[in-house]
């Protein structure tokens, strides 16, 4: 199971970009916000586009798909059964509220 270590950035992340005709199964996310320098608002999203159908152009598409406030000092660690209808479409990104790089967020990731 691939797996990558990003830090709270108020700008996107990305931690893996799907396949066509496939998705991303988040199954694992660790926010570590012990050594963070105050609260945080981490969210996964799903960044893709939309295809071309009847008449209709394509459309990029942001969707906030979790959303977890992480005190100052707390870890969170969410595993395979917390996050099992997870599903990530497009790209999988994780955004923060603040950019802070003490708060480290882990996630492990298979593509289906």
């Amino acid at each position: 199971m691939p797996s990558l270590v990003v830090t709270a950035n108020v700008a996107d992340q990305e931690v893996a970009a799907v396949q066509r005709a496939s998705v991303i199964k988040v199954k694992s996310l660790l926010i570590d916000n012990v050594d963070g320098l105050g609260d945080r608002v981490i969210r996964v999203r799903d960044i893709f586009t939309t295809d071309a159908s009847n008449g209709a152009a394509a459309a990029a598409q942001t969707i906030t798909r979790l959303r977890y406030d992480v005190q100052q000092g707390d870890q969170i660690a969410l595993m395979k059964d917390d996050l099992e209808a997870l599903r990530i479409l497009g790209a999988l990104n994780i955004i923060s509220d603040v950019t802070d790089d003490a708060c480290q967020i882990t996630v492990g990731y298979e593509q289906e």
